[in-house]
């Protein structure tokens, strides 16, 4: 028979032992976690690098390496490289070119010129077109290091796919903590309470907008975007209730929401609706002020302003915000971005290869030029996607140029957009093909 000491031992060690299974559990989801992560970019990479080596062993002499982010890297047959390839090949028949698209999803310039060595030793491009730096704005950054000073555990650490997620995920959080205010609703049993009624209003809203009752509807999702909980319905709740007032065609209803919908998801089509009238432009001013005064540095809702006084026809004012815009640009680019631009600068130049510097659309090229202005030389090649891009809006609107907003006054390219881009890097690589001596190893510019 078991003495009741006994029986109290091995209770005590069974609940000793359990902090450890928990930490054991969790260390295994980590790792799998960290497996899922880097399977799934390894597959994007073999799948890239297989497309790559294909156009490698079919065509042959001048070589072209396009890098960046997902900007360059999404599209498939109407990514901006290929749609290079294609024009390039059609200009210059006579010609055997490559075009290599090495852009990487979700990545940012230090992970970029992680890798530049190995890609110049492998591809041994005669040009580099460079598009990169839009994601160093929004992820903490670990500075391109080429001097050994970081010990095996942090080279290790910072190379983790977790890492990063972790990082993004703090910044979202401190984001998130700093916008709250303490309350009542903090208690947690009242919030339960409150996110369950608001997933039952959401759930009516859904119903009315099935029954066809969109007022009721409209009424609800506005209420909800306000509530800003449960946060996980908020990408849906903004998305209804946009599409639902844009076929209501109530702009004035879609600017006076705007500080509570993400500013990647405003369109420059409401703004056209709304700000025709002196009363309509101060709305959309009052609306993005309330949220310039908590993100003062945010460039995209100086844009927005510039936009609307430019439908209103008071150029002045228009370019006063667009001037604040770009001065903002200029001068809150990410050091982390500058250093890795001067590396990859100084690499190009140390093997002879021509780097073409290219600014993203609607953006100034300026401030990149400022940014490395000490490195490079008069003959520097920097390609800027401004006007063309403002062209292609007022001919054609947002929509068909872009698929989101990802960038605030830009987004991700659609076929047509990545067309553009296209184009005007063509022009100005053709000038040099044309100009480039054969075999083209490594060209020379003849002065």
């Amino acid at each position: 028979i078991l003495k009741t000491d006994d029986l109290g031992e091995k209770e005590m060690k069974r609940f000793a032992s359990i902090p450890g299974m928990i930490c054991l559990n969790a260390l295994v989801i980590l790792i799998l976690l960290e497996i899922g992560l880097r399977i799934s970019g390894w597959v994007f990479l073999v799948l890239q690098h297989q497309n790559n080596q294909f156009r490698l062993k079919s065509n042959g002499h001048v070589v072209i390496m396009c890098i960046g982010e997902s900007t360059t890297a999404l599209g498939g047959d109407h990514s901006y490289p290929s749609q290079l390839s294609e024009i390039l090949k059609q200009t210059f028949p006579s010609k055997d070119i490559v075009v290599i698209n090495k852009g990487i999803p979700g990545q940012n310039s230090s992970y970029i010129l992680k890798y530049m060595e190995q890609w110049l030793d492998e591809y041994d491009p005669d040009m580099v077109l460079v598009m990169m730096g839009i994601n160093d704005e929004v992820t903490t950054l670990i500075p391109f290091q080429d001097d050994g000073s970081l010990n095996i555990f942090q080279k290790t650490l910072r190379q983790l796919r977790l890492t990063k997620l972790f990082l993004w995920l703090k910044s979202a959080l401190i984001e998130r903590l700093t916008a709250r205010t303490p309350s009542a609703s903090d208690d947690i049993q009242i919030r339960r309470q409150q996110i369950a009624k608001n997933l039952a209003l959401y759930f009516k809203a859904i119903e009315y907008q099935k029954n066809g009752q969109i007022g009721q509807s409209i009424r609800l999702y506005t209420y909800l975007l306000a509530e800003r909980d449960p946060e996980v319905l908020r990408h849906d709740i903004e998305i209804r209730l946009i599409r639902l007032l844009e076929e209501e065609g109530n702009y004035d209803a879609l600017v006076r929401l705007m500080p509570f919908i993400s500013h990647y998801k405003w369109k420059t089509g409401w703004l056209d609706q709304v700000c025709r009238s002196d009363q309509g432009a101060e709305l959309v001013k009052d609306r993005i002020s309330s949220v310039t005064s908590k993100k003062p540095n945010e460039t995209a809702l100086y844009n927005y302003l510039s936009h609307c006084y430019q439908v209103l026809g008071k150029d002045q004012e228009a370019e006063q915000y667009r001037e604040h815009a770009r001065v903002l640009r200029s001068r809150y680019y990410s050091p982390d971005e500058k250093k890795n631009y001067i590396n990859l600068i100084k690499m190009l130049k140390k093997r002879n290869v021509i780097g073409i510097y290219i600014q993203y659309p609607l953006m100034d090229i300026t401030p990149l030029k400022m940014m490395v202005n000490e490195y490079i030389s008069d003959d520097s090649i920097f390609i800027e996607n401004k006007v063309n891009f403002e062209e292609a809006l007022r001919e054609y609107g947002y929509d068909r140029i872009f698929y989101d907003r990802f960038a605030g006054d830009f987004g991700h390219c659609t076929e047509l957009g990545n067309r553009i881009l296209a184009e005007s890097i063509a022009d100005r690589t053709g000038e040099i093909l044309e100009k480039m001596q054969r075999p083209p190893s490594h060209p020379v510019i003849e002065k």
